[in-house]
């Protein structure tokens, strides 16, 4: 199994926002070097905007959800409360990363370029794969990037546009409910359950 991913900084600003491009456009100007100028000067073609955007949007996405990872488990007491989630990177593509605990994954993976597909898989003891129809779960969802006007690269989701922000937060969100444990309950309070569903359905009410 690949290696767990080291921890990111948790004043992870997202790609969007950086302002990278103006340095570089700058330093061409300084040096005058006439190759760096037509790179500078020519706007890139939209499938490698695309791409650009695409190592962009799934490196903020990854770290995000390990610095949501790092926060989380930090309240399990080293696994005692709860079951800790783990995040794993891709042995076959280095963009590409997964969730786990409890015996079920959340995919995220990049089948081709401008398009993100997130998935669950449920793996038993005896190592069969059971996909997310199967198991309850919601079907695979695919992010598609698009070029606007301008040459921002967009992400939409079912013809809605999507931040990756809101996207990270509402998947990782969605993934601990779904694997979270359902703990047993006590004799004395399976008893004390019992006791009140039967008063409840004396008044009428059913649970």
């Amino acid at each position: 199994m690949p290696d767990v991913m080291s921890r990111t900084t948790p004043n992870m600003k997202p790609s969007m926002n950086s302002d990278q491009w103006i340095h570089e456009l700058a330093r061409n100007e300084v040096t005058l070097d006439a190759q760096a100028l037509l790179k500078g000067d020519s706007p890139s073609s939209p499938s490698q905007a695309i791409e650009e955007g695409t190592v962009d949007f799934l490196s903020d996405f990854r770290s995000l959800v390990q610095e949501y990872t790092r926060i989380f488990n930090s309240f399990s007491d080293g696994g005692k409360k709860f079951q800790e989630i783990k995040v794993f990177g891709m042995a076959q593509n280095p963009l590409e990363f997964m969730i786990f605990r409890n015996g079920v994954k959340l995919l995220v993976t990049h089948p081709a370029v401008g398009m993100i597909h997130i998935a669950y898989q449920r793996h038993n003891a005896q190592g069969v794969v059971s996909s997310a129809p199967e198991i309850g779960f919601p079907e695979t969802i695919e992010i598609v990037a698009h070029l606007s006007t301008f040459g921002v690269v967009q992400w939409t989701s079912r013809g809605e546009r999507v931040e990756v922000e809101t996207l990270a937060r509402f998947f990782f969100g969605q993934f601990v409910r779904a694997t979270r444990e359902q703990k047993k309950l006590k004799s004395n309070q399976q008893a004390l359950l019992q006791h009140i569903k039967t008063l409840l359905q004396d008044q009428g009410i059913e649970l």
